[in-house]
Formats: C-alpha cells, sequence, structure tokens
C-alpha cells in the first residue's frame, strides 16, 4: 500500500494521492483552502525584542518582508502540510538596497516528492536525486520545512491519511 510506502521512507505515490485530493475532490480543496485563508488572512504584527536600535530595526527589516507577496505565498505553501504532513520550500537570498542586510529575494515552493524520509527516525527529511539521499540539515539558511504537528512517523501527520476513505469512496 501507498500509505505503508511512505511510512517506510518513500512517500512519492502518497504525496501523488494528496496532491490529486486537492485537484479532483472540490469539498477537500474547499475545506483545506479555508483553513488555508484563515491564517493567511491574520494580521501580521512584528514587535522588537527590545527597544534597542538594533532590535528596532531588525523589526522593521522583518516588518517589511512579512508584509510583501512572497511572505504570503511562503505561508501559503507551509500550510500544505496540514494535508501531507511535512512542507518544504527553499530561500533565495539577496541583499536589501536600502539596508544592505540579507532577505528572502523568492521563497519557492518545493515539490515534497523530491523528498525521502529518513527510516531510522520517521521524521528526517532526505533530498532525493538521481545519485541518493542527503540530509536537509547539510543545507543552512536555504531549506525550510514545516511538520504537521504530530508524535510518531512524518507521514501520518497530515489530514489526507483520515481523509482518504472519503475521497475513494466518492
Amino acid at each position: 500500500s501507498y500509505i505503508l510506502e511512505a511510512q517506510q521512507g518513500f512517500p512519492w505515490n502518497w504525496l501523488d494521492i494528496c496532491q490529486g485530493m486537492r485537484r479532483k475532490w472540490p469539498h477537500w480543496r474547499a475545506i483545506t483552502d479555508t483553513r488555508r485563508l484563515n491564517v493567511i488572512g491574520l494580521e501580521r504584527i512584528v514587535e522588537p525584542a527590545s527597544q534597542s536600535p538594533e532590535h528596532v530595526a531588525h523589526a522593521k527589516l522583518l516588518e517589511k518582508w512579512v508584509k510583501q507577496d512572497s511572505f504570503t505565498n511562503f505561508m501559503d505553501n507551509m500550510l500544505s502540510a496540514n494535508e501531507q504532513g511535512f512542507a518544504v520550500n527553499e530561500f533565495i537570498w539577496d541583499t536589501d538596497p536600502v539596508s544592505g542586510a540579507w532577505m528572502p529575494k523568492i521563497v519557492a515552493w518545493s515539490d515534497p516528492r523530491f523528498y525521502a524520509i529518513d527510516p531510522n527516525d520517521g521524521q528526517s527529511l532526505l533530498i532525493r536525486d538521481n545519485s541518493g539521499y542527503y540530509p536537509i540539515a547539510n543545507i543552512p539558511f536555504k531549506i525550510c520545512v514545516h511538520r504537521d504537528r504530530h508524535d510518531g512517523i512524518l507521514i501520518n501527520g497530515g489530514l489526507c491519511q483520515p481523509a482518504i476513505k472519503l475521497f475513494v469512496m466518492t
């Protein structure tokens, strides 16, 4: 079964089913989009850690980013973890022309089918390519992973698993 494969670290077929549910089941898409839009629509407030000039400057820089469309897309992409158990985004960095600080220029959705789950712990993601698997921990400041809150095997965390029976029967 695809669920068993996913639990053993090979989630590609299972993720295809989860993505297919979004495309082919309007009721599922409506429910999950409502959840996403409720979070994305929240007001974004950034407060400095203290009133020191450095903290205030950092807060202003961060506030500038969280009000951009790229941050909205980032949040939307990350919330797909609620459905499939995890979501991955890749950061492409550039310097801010005003402050010179490094800021995310693009936050790109990363297809979860590019990853395997480490069968040793059921939680760690591995990047897969034609030559093997690599821990994403070896790529600092490049990859952001959101895990659906769940104890145990990572792939069991999404809403797709409990909803799959309804999807198959409709």
